[in-house]
Formats: structure tokens, C-alpha cells, sequence
């Protein structure tokens, strides 16, 4: 099987790698036609939001436009085409390609353009930029040959937006790349260990759906035991929030690192005691599972994180990962509190969290599931 990858995405970004990666690891032929547009969610927002830089950014996408034209021109044939997460308007042009190529056009969906607009308050309910995003994106949901969306949840989100079938969409999660995120040879002595500083580590894009300021409070309410040091890495809308919250509270246990080199960040991982997942209220939240959890059990590192419709179908608390309930401070610290006070536990949560990412989460099973899935595109049930 040929698969031709199209579009603006990132050839960084996670998901993208991992699908990418996958498929070749499971002996799919892949071919790229790609032309970077963002320079991050702040432009996609600036882009949405419209104003005198939406006409900057019309310029950007035309030129990304002919250079993917002109890279089509000398890709040859392909059995299937793949328009990565990037933007919805790829889609379109894709599916002129595709149809005039006569060959199917799958979409990953990842993340719905309408709610992330709405949750970041992006348009007035009913408004025209609504309009305009629901538009977009249930024409592009209604018109690809195949959907990718990485849980349940998220089809559900769709089918009520939009009507699409569940039986539309093949499932494939975040999962992490294991060649990246390898845990340290000695990972389980290192869970177990006695330790005069415990390390809580967040690493991530301080989205609003991570619930950082529920991170910062948790720090709040163990300000007073030395031993315990929380780790902020990554930047995002969400930080200066953070930033605020921890000096008004006036907080000496929390470090902000900002965005660090990948090895640093493998590193800091590596020392942590704890991971942090996601703790935010947001739709999102709720429905997805962010590769930051995935990132902490490949590393085989114990990982709290709120317990969402999402997550808890996935992982089983006290053998995978802790759950906590979504947004609540104190029961994080006490989680946090339990994970200090009991080595064993988290030489098991390490185990058995890296256990189960080999089994499902690392990208050769998600390239298996990806080829099966395109695979489905090619040949459709009747």
C-alpha cells in the first residue's frame, strides 16, 4: 500500500510522527507532500479570531498551496490519501486531488475545530464565525471516504455535531513514540527508591484543558513539606496564569523551566517521581487523552491524572495510573501524599503503566491499527 500524506501539517508534531512513523514500521509505503503553515495554536487562533491578520495569513495558505501542488505534480500514484491534522481546509483541496485521482481521502479528525473555538471563546453562540466553523467542518466530516479520531468520546462529540456515523471513524490513540520516551535501565529502582526530594514534573503546552492552575494549588497545599518540589516545563497560553497564581500565593515549592531542548526534557522526565496528566473541566478534557499521559507510562513513571470519560475506560487506577476527580486540588495533593509515602506503589504503577504502553500505546501498534484502518478505506464494507 502507497500512502500519500497531504497537507499543512507539522512534521513534528506528535501525532503526525507517530502516525507517519507507524505506518512504515508496519510496511506501508509512505509519501509525504507536505507545506508547514503554523506557527503554532496562537496563529490558528489569530487566524480564527479574523481581523487584519487573517489577510496575512489568506497570503501564507495560498503559498502553502502551490508549493503542495507542485510537490503533487511529481508524487506518481498512490492507493490512498491522508490529510493529517493540521487544517480543515487542506481537506478540500485534497479532495479535489483525491477524486480526480480517483482514490479515497481519509481525514484525522483529532480535534474538533468547533469545540476548541468555543472553549477558547472564539465566537458568540450563533454567531457568523460559528457558522462559518460548522460549515467547514461537518462538510469535511461528511465528505471524506474515513475518519481517524483517537476515542470513542470524540466520535460521540461528532455524531452529535454532525450526524457522522460512528461506523465512519477507525480509532487510533495518541499513544507516544517509544524511541523517544524510553524509560532509564534501572526505572523500576529508581520508583521504588527512598528519596530525599520528591519530583513532580508537568511537562506540556499549558493548554487550558491541562487544569495547571489546579497543579499550582495542589503545590499550595503542600507548601509545607519540604520534600516536595513541583516542575513546570513547556509553554502556552496557560503559563503566565500559572506563573501569577503560584508568586500571589507566594510559592517556593514550583519551578517554571519554560520550553527546554527534548533531550533536557527526557532528562527532567527520567528524575521525576510523578507525572502529571490533565485535571481541566473543559469538553476536551473530557473526551481526549493528551500524549502527556502515554509520555509518562512509556517512561515508566507513576502518572496522576483526573478521571474522564476518556481515560478510565483505558487504564485501571492503582494498577496503571492514579485517578483523581477532575479539577479537585485537594485530592490531588493526597495523591500526590500517598505516592511519597509508598515506594511500592510506585514501583508497581511504573510497572504495570509501561507494561501496558508496550502492549497498546507505542507506535508500532498504532501504525498496525493505522494500516488496518486505511486499509478499510480501499476496501469498504458493503
Amino acid at each position: 500500500m502507497r500512502v500519500l500524506a497531504f497537507g499543512t501539517y507539522d512534521p513534528t508534531y506528535a501525532r503526525t510522527r507517530n502516525l507517519l512513523d507507524g505506518l512504515r514500521l508496519n510496511g506501508v509505503e509512505v509519501v509525504e507532500c507536505n507545506a508547514p503553515l503554523w506557527a503554532g495554536t496562537d496563529d490558528k487562533v489569530a487566524a480564527i479570531r479574523g481581523g487584519p491578520r487573517l489577510i496575512g495569513f489568506a497570503g501564507r495558505l495560498l503559498r502553502a498551496y502551490a508549493r503542495l501542488l507542485r510537490q503533487y505534480a511529481g508524487v506518481g500514484d498512490y492507493d490512498v490519501m491522508l490529510i493529517l491534522y493540521g487544517t480543515l481546509l487542506d481537506f478540500y483541496l485534497g479532495r479535489v486531488l483525491a477524486w480526480l485521482a480517483h482514490r479515497p481521502l481519509v481525514l484525522d479528525v483529532l480535534m474538533s475545530v468547533w469545540v476548541i473555538a468555543k472553549e477558547r471563546g472564539l465566537f458568540q453562540p450563533g454567531d457568523w464565525r460559528e457558522w462559518v466553523i460548522r460549515l467547514v467542518e461537518g462538510t469535511a466530516l461528511r465528505s471524506a471516504d474515513y475518519l481517524l479520531a483517537d476515542t470513542p468520546q470524540y466520535v460521540a462529540v461528532h455524531e452529535r455535531l454532525y450526524g457522522i456515523a460512528p461506523a465512519k471513524f477507525g480509532l487510533i490513540p495518541l499513544g507516544a513514540d517509544g524511541r523517544l520516551f524510553q524509560p532509564a535501565p534501572d526505572y523500576l529502582t529508581h520508583a521504588a527508591r527512598q528519596v530525599d526530594t520528591f519530583e513532580v514534573v508537568y511537562h506540556g503546552l499549558f493548554v487550558p484543558l491541562h487544569g495547571t492552575q489546579w497543579i499550582v494549588e495542589a503545590a499550595a497545599r503542600l507548601r509545607d513539606d519540604p520534600t516536595i518540589r513541583f516542575t513546570f516545563i513547556g509553554d502556552g497560553v496557560a503559563r503566565r496564569p500559572a506563573e501569577e497564581q503560584a508568586r500571589r500565593l507566594g510559592l517556593t515549592n514550583v519551578t517554571f523551566r519554560g520550553l527546554v531542548p527534548r533531550a533536557a526534557l527526557q532528562e527532567a522526565l527520567r528524575e521525576a517521581d510523578v507525572v502529571m496528566g490533565v485535571f481541566g473541566t473543559q469538553l476536551q478534557a473530557q473526551v481526549s487523552t493528551p500524549n502527556k499521559i502515554y509520555e509518562g507510562l512509556a517512561l515508566g513513571k507513576p502518572v496522576v491524572t483526573a478521571y474522564t470519560p476518556a481515560s478510565a475506560p483505558q487504564f485501571r487506577h492503582g494498577q496503571h495510573l492514579l485517578f483523581v476527580p477532575v479539577a479537585d486540588p485537594q485530592a490531588l495533593s493526597s495523591a500526590i501524599l500517598t505516592l511519597r509515602a509508598n515506594p511500592s506503589l510506585r514501583a508497581a504503577l511504573a510497572y504495570g503503566g509501561r507494561r501496558l504502553f508496550e502492549t497498546r500505546y507505542d507506535i508500532p501498534h498504532l501504525g498496525a491499527l493505522a494500516k488496518r484502518h486505511l486499509e478499510q478505506s480501499l476496501f469498504p464494507n458493503p
